[in-house]
């Protein structure tokens, strides 16, 4: 109805998560609660039911629902067909083949089961599968043979260090979350991005965390693995380091895109930085020296050359006349200087 006013409510403890990765169920009196909230004798309307979990400090648990209803009327559940439990132990991911042949020789048929299965918890050394052959006729043979047996789960602690810096201890289930967490703690290393990539079970075995430095520029120090006690199978770990760091200039001054040249170069300063001279279209920097701006040559015959002048002392705007050669016939190319003080040609 339209006079209803739409409201969140919450209810704490609907269903208690329990660590022990097991299935349970839970039955909550929703009416019940509802009317203790709102008020008993009121009306309401419920259009969307939501579920979520967190922790005390207000992180994020994951849990997992395999079915949901809501009824008047409580409800029984009972398990109908319990699942296999090897050592105990709930299984996951379980794949079955089947490849039949005839043997040539005797023309007896044979069936081969391949069964591959993971666990939902990290568990290993399992009883090699049984079979009950007391159904089977007494012409068929049937054997079990393990392939590949369950590694043993990793763990244990990993104590990474900064060269020169601080250090982190870190355990095998760390998340990207939480890595990043504890390498911000190094003031050497700054702000950071992790990524994962490996098993989402962290807990049974190992993965790939990558580390991309955000506000340390430059070729920073690299981590370093300083001493680890990972216990498991062949537990190996180590780091790589995927990309030196260095310094981005944009644009790139033009001394450090200096060449060998043969010819004297003009050096041309914008700012403060030396600029680069361009060349032509398919042109090295040595065949376009005589073409471009930035080569100079130094003739004496062309080079102008002072034998006197008189007087050799006066007063200001006294005429001077200078003798010599290789001056310009136009007078605005000759420049004259006493100090700092240009003079009229």
């Amino acid at each position: 109805p339209a006079s209803f006013t739409g409201l969140d409510r919450w209810f704490d403890n609907m269903a208690p998560l329990l660590a022990d990765n097991l299935w349970h169920y839970s039955c909550y009196d929703i009416d019940k609660a509802l009317k203790q909230s709102i008020g008993g004798g009121q009306r309401y309307l419920i259009t969307s039911i939501g579920l979520r979990s967190s922790t005390d400090d207000g992180s994020v648990k994951a849990f997992h629902i395999d079915e949901f209803s809501i009824t008047s009327n409580p409800r029984t559940v009972a398990q109908i067909m319990a699942p296999a439990k090897p050592s105990g132990v709930s299984l996951s991911n379980i794949t079955v083949s089947m490849s039949s042949s005839v043997a040539s020789d005797n023309d007896k048929e044979s069936t081969l089961l391949e069964i591959t299965f993971s666990t939902a918890v990290c568990s290993h050394n399992f009883a090699l599968m049984t079979l009950n052959t007391s159904a089977n006729d007494s012409d068929t043979t049937l054997t079990v043979s393990r392939k590949q047996a369950a590694s043993e789960a990793v763990q244990g602690h990993v104590e990474l260090q900064v060269t020169g810096g601080g250090s982190v201890s870190i355990p095998h289930t760390i998340t990207a979350d939480q890595l990043k967490a504890c390498l911000e703690t190094l003031p050497e290393l700054g702000n950071v991005t992790v990524t994962y990539e490996g098993n989402d079970d962290l807990a049974c075995s190992g993965g790939r965390w990558e580390v991309s430095y955000d506000t340390k520029a430059g070729d920073l120090h690299v981590l370093g693995l300083s001493t680890h006690n990972l216990t498991g199978t062949n537990v190996t770990v180590n780091i790589t380091e995927m990309q030196t760091g260095g310094l981005f200039l944009y644009p790139i001054p033009g001394d450090m895109l200096s060449a060998v040249e043969r010819e004297p170069q003009v050096v041309v300063s914008v700012n403060g930085i030396p600029a680069s001279c361009n060349l032509g279209i398919g042109q090295s920097s040595i065949q376009a020296t005589k073409s471009t701006p930035c080569s100079f040559y130094y003739s004496k015959e062309h080079s102008p050359h002072v034998y006197s002048f008189s007087p050799v002392a006066g007063n200001g705007g006294d005429m001077i006349t200078i003798s010599g050669k290789g001056f310009s016939w136009i007078l605005s190319e000759n420049e004259v200087l006493f100090g700092s003080t240009a003079c009229e040609v």
